[in-house]
């Protein structure tokens, strides 16, 4: 990798980051302008974005010993963090006393936030395709990290008012603002049958060393993110979902053929496609039409089509169509929901 243009990179991280992490974006901001720490940042692997990358890796080493002197800045690790503009020499100081262990990390670990949030318009998608097809839902997650969107059905949800949907002994309640139309959103979650979540670096959180690394990705100023991902973490310990290790792809066809014919087959995935090569998009919705040559797949997914937003391809042996449901915030903070457009539909 090209100093220059990772370098170009954590610029662009550093913009993107201001608004929801001063500390975040004045760290990236120095690295650009470093080349010791920018050799270091490349030892990640390709097809990963390094500057989220970097500073997990860094959040972890931290995390794992919070008496640095760069502890003093990051507020997740202390209650009066110092101002982030003096950070950068403890930053510096810090990644070149552990340039091993941070590369060992850069080499091995992925960036796989699960934002929990998410599932905030999981809840009507999910609601909608069980509304349409009246079997319990039996979900395949591909890109599912450690599988927390896979218990959807167990969380609350608040849609802007008082009132609360979704599972009543759920101990994760989620709130997002809602923008034009009101989805159909039920009292109740819909069954789900069976989940299954498939990742070529599944986490396990049984694992401290996989939970760690998921707090770690969570920015240090985000602490209701932390909560809502410890919340999901203990639902997970209590109902555990099954975890693949491989190519989504791959074992798609597979783990389909699992699914017994009396549930309705759901694959789904977010901010995942766009890490995929053009020929693994191909891939993938060629073995979606395979599956549904023979029974019905409902395909829940975003970040393939040039017009953002969250998409739902229902495939079957008679008939297959794709709709719009509309645009979704990438955190799930708030979604937009417009499913009326059927932009594309065949036989």
């Amino acid at each position: 990798m090209i100093e220059a243009q990772l370098g170009e990179r954590f610029r662009r991280f550093s913009d993107e980051a201001q608004e929801e992490s001063l500390l975040y974006s004045v760290l990236a901001k120095a690295v650009a302008e470093d080349d010791e720490l920018l050799a270091l940042a490349a030892r990640a692997p390709d097809g990963q974005p390094v500057p989220n990358l970097f500073m997990a890796a860094v959040h972890h080493l931290l995390l794992a010993d919070g008496q640095d002197p760069l502890a003093s800045f990051y507020a997740d690790l202390t209650p009066t963090p110092r101002a982030a503009e003096a950070a950068v020499p403890a930053f510096r100081a810090f990644c070149l006393a552990h340039a091993d262990a941070l590369a060992g990390l850069l080499e091995t670990r992925r960036v796989q936030t699960n934002e929990v949030q998410r599932a905030s318009y999981l809840y009507p998608a999910f609601s909608l395709i069980y509304r349409e097809l009246e079997a319990p839902l039996a979900l395949i997650e591909i890109g599912a990290s450690a599988g927390l969107l896979l218990l959807w059905n167990r969380f609350r949800y608040r849609y802007g008012d008082a009132q609360l949907y979704g599972n009543p002994c759920g101990s994760l309640t989620l709130s997002a603002a809602l923008r034009g139309r009101r989805p159909f959103v039920p009292d109740l979650p819909p069954p789900v049958s069976q989940r299954i979540g498939v990742d070529l670096h599944p986490l396990d959180v049984r694992r401290p060393e996989d939970c760690g690394w998921l707090r770690a990705l969570v920015w240090p100023e985000s602490h209701e993110r932390r909560q809502r991902l410890d919340a999901a973490i203990a639902a997970w310990r209590a109902h555990p979902v099954r975890m693949v290790e491989g190519d989504g792809v791959d074992r798609l066809g597979p783990l389909a053929r699992e699914i017994p014919t009396t549930s309705t087959l759901v694959v789904f995935h977010l901010h995942v496609a766009n890490q995929m090569s053009a020929d693994q998009q191909a891939r993938l919705f060629a073995e979606i039409a395979e599956i549904g040559r023979t029974r019905t797949v409902a395909h829940l997914y975003n970040n393939v089509h040039p017009e953002r937003g969250l998409y739902l391809d229902v495939v079957g042996p008679r008939s297959q169509s794709r709709r719009r449901l509309g645009l979704e915030d990438g955190h799930g903070r708030w979604f937009e929901w417009d499913p009326r457009a059927v932009v594309w539909s065949g036989l």
